[in-house]
């Protein structure tokens, strides 16, 4: 089941002169306890924090900086062993919890977790008890890691432009603020601040407790009463809504930073209840649907090379926003010009009732998909109790979409979208960034080896235990195979909707240059109809459509109502057996593909995977083996279609979920086939040594990553692999708790294992941190440590195998994902559902198979790669890792 605990209190309620604040609360609830969970004694714990907490505020007022740092490092080094570090998420791991975590935006900061139903009394009592008397201990490392995380969206080009234009229009108002703060307000953090918003704002009315899953509606009720009610009954005051001074006209904002340029225009709107929301939502889908509103339009008609609208109604104001990125060739000028023409447009009255009823069908579609999950259920509730609507009327949006009429979308087009807007244009160049910095503190203690009495009574509340339910064929899911195609099928228990992904059993490891024939196919039309023709008959049918070509597979998924997908099925293999591309718009799709690879280089993201691939693959990675210019263009002037009539005549496998006749989708694309020949097993770069990879990039933040190859998937190694990938990765694993609790050296730190797709295919253990470019070395050594020492106590392995049988015991497939994970199956070698096995084996699994695995697993050399602010990264530290390699971009692609 999916628990979310929400509060109508976000950034937007902060003192402006403490900003980040609801955000670093949200840390201090989500991560560090209560005076019951999450320490053993309280009472030697408490004098220190205090003082902590003292320190801070006369850091605030401007005292001396070094000797209140010095106190402040004492004073956390003497609180450490009173606590037991990430004590409740240790707890959600023995619970059998998944995706535990917590957000803040500027109107909310919400708790969520996905539990199973059997722990759900054991949830209640800790959730509560987190919100009725929370501790903020651990603050000092905290701070650490929110100026991490704050480093990593400044590094964000998208996230600078976005807040620019929020900035923009609505300057002295807190929605202009970014939810992480500003940076001077992190570095001298105000807990007295803190603990006063939490008194003022955390009070049951004004939060609300929204749950989906297998429950009981009464007896959950009885049990949020029981658990809840020892919250009191505070009063949530009204919030003073902060007044908008009118834009006065167009306001201009030019900014610079490592990313290709793009456009974005941004109006104010209303508050989420007002009456013109749904509307103006629907404006939004008229330009941008993802398939034929108008932007989209300008993207087929090569008038821009990307382009899209979103609008987002807040609980005091909102925002409006079109976005768009150049061609090749074009100017900012031009581009701005044309995605003013499209809202022109709609102004003027051209939107044919046709395409609304079209648009409102597709909405209704999308909904209808949303409440598929637990999770999607959870997520409209709380959206409707925060905007004050009723979260029972399941219905009320669509009821108000259906009644929008073109002459009433036009009214609000033109009321809303008018000359009062901000304008920011994002041009390459080097940033202006402000990052925080903080002096380090030094690494804590150990923890308290015992747990806390919350901690174990809430492990031994009474429990009706879920038995595992295994997929069975027949029952969940059926395999036909006919006419050369193999479709596996899962019946849809909630809607009338399908969804049929096919698979190709050939990627772009088998016919270079398959991604980019895939891609120009998806540009053009078929059949004698063009692409716009095309879309459009597919958002007449309410039906997506994504299309890919991965290394070993190509995948084109559908999602749409059961009726519309013997239609759709028709269009898309008409796409795929008689693609029709014209030289011209082929040639403009390869520009736009060669602009796009070289504004890629510019950008953080891209460095990082082009090192990883290059350094699991070498030559033989992606970006090495891509087709370069002058063969994308030979492809731009012969089509994609030797390639994709090569695709569809290999073997096909029709992975498909909801109310349609699996013989049916067999008849519709059944053709004679024939294997293409199997590829290569996947194998990563052996190395002799340990090596360190650099890649320069200017950055605030770098990433720290260690890839150790291992051999080639087996089934029999589960119970050692899954328990140790627990912990080192888990909910409190040892790369999270070294790294971010105990030393604040990062906000993003994880640990991993990637198993091969196939039976024989390699796995990857691995490790990545991202942090500051000067800590980058200390964070190499560190991670180095715990993968070759694997420093894990019995207690720390009877938690993960306790939390890895929960969580598989309890797991549950969805509807949709049962035919791919059948699929799964099958390429690994598996011929029933493994879960019992997998159970006997996490049983059987003993402290001495763990450590011999983690033996095996370090017993290999590695690679580490770094990729960020070199002039700032201590080499001589990592030369003492391994053989030190400088690269280039220009070295490890093409």
């Amino acid at each position: 089941m999916y628990c979310r605990v929400v509060v109508r209190a976000g950034a937007a309620r902060e003192p402006r002169e403490a900003t980040g604040l609801a955000h670093y609360l949200e840390h201090m609830l989500a991560n560090k306890g209560s005076e019951e969970l999450g320490v053993v004694d309280r009472k030697a714990e408490e004098p220190h924090l205090r003082a902590i907490e003292d320190a801070y505020q006369r850091l605030r007022r401007g005292e001396s900086e070094g000797p209140l740092r010095d106190l402040i490092a004492r004073h956390a080094i003497a609180a450490a062993p009173h606590a037991v570090p990430n004590e409740l998420k240790q707890l959600h791991g023995r619970l059998g919890s998944r995706a535990f975590n917590a957000f803040t935006s500027h109107d909310q900061t919400s708790y969520v977790v996905d539990l199973p139903a059997e722990r759900f009394a054991a949830w209640a009592r800790v959730e509560a008890d987190r919100f009725a008397h929370p501790v903020f201990r651990s603050f000092p490392t905290e701070v650490e890691t929110i100026c991490e995380e704050k480093k990593r969206a400044l590094d964000d080009p998208r996230r600078s432009a976005r807040r620019a234009m929020m900035g923009a229009l609505f300057a002295g108002h807190p929605y202009g603020t970014p939810v992480l703060g500003r940076s001077e307000h992190l570095e001298r953090p105000s807990m007295q601040a803190m603990r006063a918003f939490y008194e003022r704002w955390y009070v049951p009315e004004n939060m609300a407790v929204v749950l989906s899953g297998d429950l009981d509606a009464d007896g959950a009720l009885e049990t949020v009463e029981r658990w809840f009610g020892r919250l009191g009954s505070g009063t949530a005051e009204a919030p003073a809504v902060a007044t908008l001074p009118a834009l006065g006209g167009e306001q201009r904002v030019r900014l610079a930073h490592r990313a290709p340029p793009e456009l974005r225009l941004g109006w104010r709107t209303m508050d989420a209840s007002h009456e013109d929301a749904v509307a103006l939502d629907l404006v939004d889908e008229v330009l941008h649907n993802g398939g034929v509103g108008r932007l989209d339009a300008l993207v087929q008609r090569q008038e821009a090379r990307s382009a899209g609208s979103y609008h987002s109604a807040r609980l005091e104001a909102g925002v409006f926003c079109l976005w768009g990125r150049p061609r090749a060739g074009q100017t900012i000028e031009d581009l701005e010009a044309r995605l003013v023409a499209e809202v022109e447009a709609v102004q003027a009255g051209e939107v044919r009732p046709e395409d609304l009823a079209a648009i409102v069908r597709n909405v209704e579609v999308d909904e209808l998909a949303g409440r598929e999950s637990n999770k999607g259920r959870v997520r409209r509730m709380a959206d409707a109790w925060l905007r004050g609507d009723d979260p029972r009327d399941t219905e009320a949006r669509l009821r108000a979409l259906r009644d929008v009429t073109v002459s009433r979308l036009v009214e609000v087009a033109r009321r809303w979208l008018g000359p009062e807007r901000v304008v920011v244009e994002r041009l390459d160049g080097e940033p202006d960034l402000r990052p925080p910095s903080t002096p380090p503190i030094p690494p804590l203690p150990p923890g308290a080896a015992t747990h806390s009495r919350l901690f174990e009574e809430t492990l031994a509340m009474p429990v009706e235990p879920v038995e595992p339910r295994a997929l069975v064929e027949g029952r969940d899911f059926s395999v036909l195979v006919e006419g050369g195609v193999r479709v596996v099928h899962a019946p849809n228990p909630h809607a009338g909707l399908a969804r049929i992904s096919l698979r190709w059993s050939l990627g772009w490891e088998g016919l270079p240059g398959l991604s980019s024939a895939v891609r120009l196919a998806r540009e053009g039309g078929a059949a004698g109809a063009s692409r716009m023709a095309l879309e459009r008959r597919m958002f007449d049918l309410a039906t997506t459509v994504e299309a890919r070509a991965g290394r070993w597979t190509t995948d084109v998924a559908l999602i749409g109502p059961a009726d519309a997908m013997r239609e759709a099925l028709a269009v898309e293999r008409e796409r795929w057996t008689t693609p029709e591309v014209t030289p011209e718009e082929a040639h403009a799709v390869v520009d736009d593909l060669l602009l796009r690879r070289e504004q890629a280089r510019l950008t953080r993201a891209h460095r990082i995977s082009a090192l990883t691939a290059w350094s699991l693959r070498g030559s033989d990675s992606v970006f090495l083996q891509r087709p370069t210019a002058d063969e994308l263009r030979t492809l731009a002037e012969r089509g994609p279609a030797e390639e994709t009539r090569r695709l569809v005549a290999g073997a096909l496998v029709a992975m498909v979920s909801g109310p349609v006749d699996p013989s049916e989708v067999a008849r519709e694309l059944g053709v004679s086939r024939q294997l293409h020949p199997g590829a290569e097993q996947l194998d990563y770069v052996r190395v002799p040594a340990d090596r360190v990879l650099l890649l320069h990039d200017d950055s605030a933040q770098a990433q720290v990553t260690v890839h150790s190859p291992q051999y080639g998937y087996v089934a029999d190694d589960y119970g050692p692999r899954r328990i140790w990938t627990e912990v080192m990765g888990g909910s409190a694993g040892l790369v999270f708790s070294e790294v971010r609790e105990k030393r604040g050296m990062a906000y993003a730190a994880h640990a991993g294992w990637s198993n091969g797709w196939r039976a024989g295919d390699a796995n990857l253990a691995w490790l990545r941190v991202g942090t500051d470019s000067a800590k980058a070395a200390d964070v190499a050594g560190l991670l180095m440590r715990l993968l070759r020492e694997f420093p894990a106590e019995p207690a720390r392995i009877a938690r993960a195998r306790s939390g890895a049988l929960a969580r598989r015991r309890t797991d549950r497939i969805g509807f949709a994902s049962v035919p791919a994970t059948v699929e799964d199956w099958r390429g690994k070698g598996i011929s029933a559902d493994p879960i019992v096995s997998h159970l006997e084996a996490l049983r059987g699994c003993g402290d001495d198979a763990v450590r011999e695995f983690a033996r095996e697993v370090s017993d290999r050399p590695v690679t580490i790669c770094v990729v960020g602010d070199l002039e700032r990264i201590d080499r001589g530290a990592l030369a003492a890792l391994g053989d030190v390699t400088e690269l280039t971009l220009d070295a490890i692609e093409r």
